[in-house]
């Protein structure tokens, strides 16, 4: 019998309330008689206000008339009666009610998408109405093969003039668009698709997996093979071997595990997968396949990767080792050779793995991570709070980072807590019957009750304010006009500066909608916390909650700085322009951002003044797979387009995965200097393991030349590195040690350096793993409690350099001599008077009024060329692989110096330094490894914690070592502001390959940018949210080894997987470990469609440390404003029709851990489903 589906039509209809802010920057004219509570009124031509036009007292407005490049047309849309589908509109104005809902409106003011359905429910089509830069429909088709498989994926397209309608010869269409494609869309003939090929047997599992463009296609031999078995009996060195060690964490004394087992996983008790890569060929055998192991809990057990050294096939092995509950006890990377038959001894097990303990309560309390000398404690209280943490330094000195809440949970206070006790001893005084478990406000006093442990403190770091203005507050930080509503709201908070008896205050302030109108922070220019010197931050918003101006007056005692910038979008969210006035100086186009028809940006124009003619103009090219191709045509450079890059990719055996196989570029130069300006040209080579091994400077007539060649052990800790000069001489010729006292281990002990140098080092480490000496340097460092350089001294002359920061690690100061730097947001001073000031795309220098510089990046954001506003070319620089800056004979230094050049981070070259500052820790581009162990080195266990960018500079770079990183700022309307940045890798690992990923990437950026931003709804108190800037940068791999190691994992899986399986519900995603997020591919549809509004946000929120409201095992208290008021937080279990977003409350206790070390690393426990 058949079954028709009938007809279906659906609106979802969804208002997005972010502002009351509302910028009309698209019209020439306006005429206003009357006020809409607007806070920007602006016209490209004139505005003009007529009789009963008045602002209510108490409202500010901003009315002006400035250059715009916004422009809407009218929607029209009309989808096809004919066939099922389900129309979402997301309305971008206010005023949207029943009766109105369907008038015509313009593109700015709704977007609309239309998903299409077979008559089984399946989706056909989905078409995103007038969605494209020049208003055409982007189609997305969708098409099965006989059995009901997705297998193959196509690219979406444009349609001119389709009103929303299902295109019924859609397939046909996009190869003919693809094959001749118009707006600056790549050409892609006959191959616009990823195609997978699945295994003849009814589990569908994928075993071939191809990618868009010919080169990639199956056939070509470049496609991503996967194989399934289990393991076997047979030595992993073999051909044929699949061998497993069992490993046990068998309890000992306490909460301690000892690691035992010498036998191996008997024939076929765990699941296997070998994945091999587009550069994988027949000839490679084993070498540059990957092997994972699951036993039948699902859990992974091993991840061994082969590599080809030297001729022969080196085994990499990570182990994976549980207790009896589970607990993740112990793991073992391929340093410690744990394929052997011998256990590793306790000096291997402290050199190179990672090791754990927890309570009876599954909380994790003590670990100990290579490179750290002894283990890391965690206290908790009663309500699984974290209490207080000691580092190994801490530990030696007796001291612990402690945290108090108030009855919500809410963090009040931090700082430091002296007590030599150890870890248990100090667990029993927080779990005395008599123990206090939160703070309380005294207004009386205004302070904190100091009631919760520890009573006894040393010193306080941070300390926060909530619900009202009741605390200390100067007469200057006082707004009127503010909303009273601040219940559950960050009033203020105080931040102490280290090593100093001074707290620098931050005050904010709200509207009726919990949105910040002004901030009030003090910044430390003088050295003391000074009232007068403070900055003042206001942000506007539109209805849809994008930043549209952002207004900051910079107060030093009496003198005041005004930047002004303003930015424009879309009508879907694109950013257009960005904007900046100085002073009240004209207002200048800092920058102009055009897109082509799939919304990949295809032009930046740099500086103008009246929005016409732009001093600089930079293209961009993409391939087939997306990777960026070209930054401008390097026979087009001229004193228009100064800097051009060519990367290519697939023209050598290891670039077709996605390495870089080989750059070309050229730098314009100023006439007049006799500077060299031909192409130049770099080509790389890789190991199996994507490692970089040579970087060949083969630019014509420079051979020898400026090349970089390394080689390295099984951590990915470099053991030679080689460096030629200009003169194709070795400059350097290092060889690295990394054995002191017979024990191995990732620290580097010794380079010894056979170059022209000829300079060796010696190194010696805190127990925290930070470098303290550095003998080819000559100095000496020792740093502060978040373990960033607080002093460094060179021992032959006594000069240092001294570093200040806040208790949140934001550099203050830097002293040097009689120099003094300060760094306030920004704005840069030497020696008390302002050298720059930092804009999106450079610095603005001061004068009689302030000028522009701006920066020309490569695809890593390293700074190539900086241009004056008047077209003048003041600085060139080119780079060695791993960052040393290198001169072909063109380069030329601007004044005053540019030091934010390698990455775009701050080079540090007092004392003969030369290292980066990337704001987490320093590297050392000379050896090309980190002073201190990463951060975030639990994410990526089978490498060194001191290696750079998986040893693959060419194709990553590491922006500050973690995947959240988040910021919070007060501005100029008081309110507390995070922004925050979340990266994570898509990876489809679904038998069938038919997860969709890249729709999924879209749609995880779409729903965590809309959930953590919009955060203003009331809830039924009239408590209102917080605000949060989020930005998402998802990415998409064929498999989870490949993806970044700054990156979340989301892993699409079976429905049948054991992820879901476990509880014995339909769970709809899962984050198993807080850094890798599993989703159901039964759901997957849903979440690209927009019918499921919040899981992927709230799995991401598990990764910040975020539990289910309303529970017994929370991380806080279910206060009534939260788990009995907001009943629609994303992070409560179960379908949502309209989730809100994270409570004030949420947001900063991910800020807290983030701030303290904890959000990007195992430490994020327990998790939900």
């Amino acid at each position: 019998m058949k079954y028709k589906l009938k007809n279906i039509s659906k609106s979802l209809v969804v208002g997005l309330v972010v502002s009351g802010f509302y910028l009309k920057a698209n019209a020439q004219h306006i005429t206003r008689n009357s006020y809409n509570n607007e806070s920007v009124i602006q016209a490209t031509g004139s505005v003009t206000l007529t009789d009963g036009f008045y602002i209510p007292v108490g409202k500010t407005v901003r009315i002006f008339t400035a250059v715009s490049f916004a422009n809407c047309v009218d929607q029209i849309n009309n989808p096809s009666a004919n066939q099922n589908y389900i129309s979402t509109r997301i309305f971008k104005v206010r005023g949207v009610k029943p009766q109105n809902i369907d008038s015509l409106r313009k593109t700015c003011e709704v977007n609309q998408t239309i998903q299409y359905f077979d008559g089984l429910g399946r989706p056909l089509q989905s078409v995103t109405v007038q969605g494209s830069p020049t208003f055409k429909d982007i189609v997305q088709p969708i098409a099965y093969d006989a059995f009901g498989r997705e297998n193959k994926k196509y690219l979406p397209y444009p349609v001119a003039g389709n009103n929303g309608n299902f295109k019924s010869d859609a397939l046909t269409a996009q190869n003919a668009f693809y094959s001749n494609p118009f707006g600056a869309v790549t050409k892609i003939e006959n191959s616009a698709f990823s195609e997978s090929r699945f295994e003849a047997s009814p589990l569908n599992r994928t075993e071939e997996q191809g990618s868009p463009g010919a080169s990639w296609q199956m056939g070509s031999g470049h496609t991503v093979r996967l194989s399934y078995g289990s393991n076997n009996s047979s030595t992993a060195y073999a051909s044929d071997g699949f061998a497993v060690r069992l490993y046990n964490a068998e309890a000992a004394g306490g909460y301690q595990r000892t690691l035992t087992g010498t036998g191996f996983y008997e024939a076929n008790q765990l699941y296997l997968i070998i994945s091999k890569d587009e550069n994988w060929t027949a000839a490679d055998g084993k070498a540059g396949t990957i092997e994972e192991y699951k036993d039948k809990e699902g859990r992974v057990i091993l991840k061994r990767v082969f590599n080809q050294k030297d001729g022969t096939i080196e085994t990499l092995s990570t182990y994976y080792i549980y207790d009896d509950l589970g607990n993740l006890s112990f793991v073992l990377p391929p340093g410690v050779n744990p394929d052997a038959t011998a256990i590793p001894d306790q000096n291997n097990l402290n050199s190179f793995c990672y090791q754990y303990r927890y309570d009876g309560r599954k909380r994790l309390i003590e670990k100990r991570i290579p490179g750290k000398k002894d283990w890391e404690n965690m206290v908790y209280n009663s309500l699984g709070q974290l209490v207080l943490s000691q580092d190994p330094n801490q530990k030696k000195s007796g001291q612990w980072l402690f945290t108090k809440y108030d009855a919500l949970g809410r963090v009040t206070m931090t700082g430091l807590y002296n007590n030599v006790q150890n870890r248990a001893e100090v667990q029993n005084l927080v779990d005395a019957p008599t123990s206090i478990l939160w703070e309380k406000w005294n207004k009386d006093s205004k302070s904190w009750s100091n009631d919760a442990f520890p009573q006894s403190i040393a010193e306080q770091y941070t300390l926060n304010y909530y619900d009202d203005y009741s605390f200390t507050l100067p007469s200057a930080y006082v707004m009127s006009g503010a909303s009273a509503k601040t219940k559950g709201l960050l009033t203020g908070s105080a931040t102490k500066v280290l090593g100093t008896g001074d707290m620098l205050l931050s005050v904010n302030y709200y509207d009726e909608e919990a949105r910040v109108v002004k901030i009030y922070k003090q910044h430390y220019l003088s050295g003391t916390a000074n009232e007068a010197n403070y900055d003042e931050i206001e942000n506007a918003y539109n209805f849809p909650g994008e930043l549209i101006a952002s207004n900051r007056i910079h107060h030093v005692g009496a003198n005041q700085t005004t930047i002004a910038n303003r930015y424009e979008y879309d009508h879907v969210g694109r950013k257009k322009a960005s904007f900046e006035s100085i002073n009240g100086a004209t207002e200048v186009v800092l920058s102009k951002l055009d897109y082509n028809e799939l919304g990949q940006l295809v032009k930046k124009s740099l500086h103008s003044e009246g929005g016409t003619n732009f001093i600089q103009n930079s293209s961009y090219a993409y391939n087939e797979r997306g990777w960026m191709s070209r930054i401008n045509k390097l026979d087009s450079i001229n004193a228009s387009t100064v800097f051009g890059m060519e990367l290519l990719y697939g023209n050598t055996p290891g670039s077709f995965n996605g390495n870089i196989g080989a750059i070309n570029w050229k730098t314009k130069v100023p006439a007049g200097l006799g500077l060299s300006e031909q192409v130049q040209n770099y080509a790389y080579s890789y190991d199996k393991l994507n490692r970089l091994l040579k970087a060949d400077y083969v630019t014509p007539g420079a051979a020898g030349k400026f090349n970089e060649e390394m080689s390295y052990d099984v951590m990915g800790n470099i053991l030679n590195l080689k460096r030629t000069n200009s003169m194709a001489n070795y400059l350097n010729n290092f060889s690295y040690n990394y054995t002191s006292n017979g024990i191995k281990g990732n620290q580097l002990y010794d380079v010894s350096d056979t170059g022209i140098d000829g300079k060796s080092s010696t190194y010696a480490y805190d127990d925290n793993g930070n470098q303290k000496t550095d003998s080819r340097k000559g100095i000496n460092i020792s740093y502060n409690m978040l373990n960033l350089p607080k002093t460094i001294t060179k021992s032959s002359t006594g000069e240092s350099l001294n570093y200040v920061y806040d208790a949140t690690g934001q550099k203050l100061k830097k002293i040097y001599g009689s120099n003094t730097r300060d760094y306030i947001g920004g704005i840069e001073y030497n020696n008390g008077a302002i050298e720059f000031i930092q804009t999106e795309e450079g610095r603005a220098l001061p004068g009689s009024s302030y000028s522009y510089e701006y920066m020309l990046k490569d695809h890593l954001g390293n700074t190539r060329a900086t241009i004056k506003q008047n077209g003048e070319i003041v600085q060139v620089q080119d780079y060695y692989a791993f960052g040393l800056e290198m001169n072909p004979g063109n380069n030329i230094s601007p004044s005053p110096q540019n030091n934010y050049t390698y990455n775009g981070k701050e080079k540090q070259g007092e004392l003969g330094l030369s290292q980066l500052d990337y704001g987490a820790r320093f590297y050392d581009p000379l050896i090309g490894r980190w002073n201190v162990v990463d951060p975030l080195s639990e994410k990526f266990f089978p490498l060194s914690a001191y290696s750079y960018t998986a040893d693959n500079p060419v194709l990553l770079n590491d922006p500050n070592g973690k995947d959240w990183t988040i910021t919070m700022v007060i501005d100029k309307n008081g309110i507390a502001h995070y922004q925050i940045l979340f990266t994570a890798a898509v990876v489809d690992n679904t038998s069938k390959k038919n997860g969709r990923p890249n729709e999924l990437a879209k749609a995880v950026k779409k729903q965590f940018e809309k959930i953590f931003n919009v955060n203003e709804k009331k809830v039924e108190n009239g408590t209102l949210g917080f605000t949060v800037e989020a930005k998402a940068e998802i990415n998409v791999y064929d498999d989870a080894q490949s993806i970044g190691y700054k990156e979340t994992l989301i892993e699409i899986k079976d429905r049948t997987d054991d992820d879901f399986k476990s509880t014995g519900s339909n769970i709809v995603g899962y984050a198993p470990d807080g850094k890798h997020i599993s989703i159901n591919e039964k759901y997957v549809d849903d979440m690209i469609s927009g019918r499921n509004q919040k899981t992927l946000a709230h799995e991401i929120g598990h990764t910040g440390g975020l539990k289910h409201p309303a529970m017994d095992n929370i991380w806080f208290f279910p206060g009534p404003t939260y788990h009995l008021k907001d009943t629609n937080n994303f992070m409560i279990q179960g379908k949502k029709p309209d989730p809100t977003g994270p409570t004030r409350d949420q947001m900063y206790r991910i800020y807290r851990l983030y701030r303290s070390g904890k959000l990007n690393n195992r430490d994020i426990y327990p998790v939900d489903q």
